[in-house]
């Protein structure tokens, strides 16, 4: 059986990885961020998708079958990291929708540091 928790980490990572690289590159280049954004927009999506896809499933399974032993005994860590995650799909969001582009942009920014933050203090 797969474990759900393990493949929401794992998605929510991989997701991680493409908003970090876009923040680095809109670092680079301000600019053009309405670009760098449609340069990656595919691959966030799809990535969002799967992302969502899991936590319906983990949310299915649970009100069926009540809150896994793995849920429940999952550190304070993984949950913080799920929430950090959760948060950049969000702000993403956001971003790409907002008139406030600026505000908003800076609310993304914010929250792919935190999460580059919390993972340097896990070692994930």
């Amino acid at each position: 059986m797969v474990d759900m928790n393990k493949e929401l980490l794992h998605t929510g990572y991989r997701l991680h990885l493409v908003f970090d690289e876009t923040v680095q590159d809109i670092r680079k280049d301000p600019d053009n961020w309405i670009m760098i954004n449609e340069k990656n927009i595919d691959q966030i999506f799809s990535l969002i998708s799967a992302y969502h896809k899991i936590a319906a499933t983990i949310t299915t399974n649970t009100r069926k079958n009540g809150l896994p032993a793995h849920l429940k005994s999952a550190s304070d860590d993984t949950l913080k990291v799920m929430d950090t995650f959760n948060d950049e799909i969000l702000t993403f969001d956001n971003f790409a929708n907002s008139s406030e582009h600026i505000k908003a942009g800076t609310r993304f920014f914010r929250a792919v540091n935190y999460t580059n933050e919390l993972l340097l203090e896990l070692k994930l």
